[in-house]
């Protein structure tokens, strides 16, 4: 083989030295490339991050429902509507009721006629007020309910607390009770091994969304929120379906 000499390398490293346009060439293909690697990064970075925003939404609109409801410091009081029921004389415009349903039972078989006696209902139904019990019928059952909600307010519970236009109801029908027990005194005087721990923890955190009373109607609850059907299943209750209102115990 013939022996290069010095001027032959020099046209060899002529020949395989890269051009400016070809340098140039290779510098397109290899940006070109980064510049599509970013941008098929983008696009999945983005959609994980909507991913998560899209669960952090979901968790707030679920657990958090609530929240949206700034519950004002005032309170409204009954301090006027008795526990107990009195005895009343009959009257004409009165009728008796025999009623055997414990869910208006404060721990004293509270309207159980069997115990105290025929039930006074009074035809005159208004004026009606916070705290009244009406007698009323609704596909044909006859029930018997406190008025807790009156026209044009919003009634909401939260974690078994009532609330009348985002203010605190503060009576003693206005929080959940057992047999006119709360929370704090149904587990502290309850022997715990008789009953169902969980499920009464449920109850003791009812919790309903806000519900607008209607024109010529109320919003009513049994005073023992586990043992009878009200409003939160029944719905608003007309002025159509009221009965009479419930006066006390009929007199010996």
């Amino acid at each position: 083989m013939k022996n290069l000499q010095d001027h032959n390398f020099e046209k060899l490293n002529e020949a395989v030295s890269l051009s400016r346009q070809s340098k140039d060439n290779m510098k397109y293909a290899i940006l070109n490339v980064t510049i599509k690697q970013k941008k098929v990064l983008f696009p999945k970075l983005l959609a994980g991050l909507l991913t998560i925003f899209v669960i952090g939404l979901f968790y707030v609109l679920i657990f958090n429902s609530y929240d949206a409801h700034k519950l004002s410091k005032e309170e409204i009081v009954d301090s006027h509507t008795p526990e107990s029921l009195p005895d009343v004389p009959l009257a004409t415009d009165m009728f008796t009721l025999e009623w055997l349903s414990d869910s208006m039972d404060r721990g004293n078989h509270d309207l159980q006629t069997n115990v105290h006696g025929d039930l006074v209902i009074s035809k005159e139904i208004q004026p009606i007020k916070r705290g009244d019990i009406l007698f009323y019928k609704v596909n044909e059952q006859e029930l018997i309910g406190r008025v807790i909600g009156l026209p044009g307010e919003t009634v909401m519970i939260r974690e078994g607390q009532v609330y009348i236009d985002d203010k605190k109801l503060n009576t003693f029908y206005g929080v959940a009770t057992s047999m006119g027990l709360t929370r704090e005194e149904f587990f502290e005087k309850v022997d715990i091994s008789n009953i169902n721990v969980a499920s009464m923890e449920e109850f003791f955190n009812t919790s309903i969304d806000p519900v607008f009373v209607e024109k010529d109607t109320v919003f009513v609850l049994v005073d023992t929120w586990w043992r009878g059907r009200d409003s939160r299943e029944l719905g608003l209750i007309s002025f159509e379906q009221m009965k009479g209102k419930v006066l006390g115990y009929k007199e010996n």
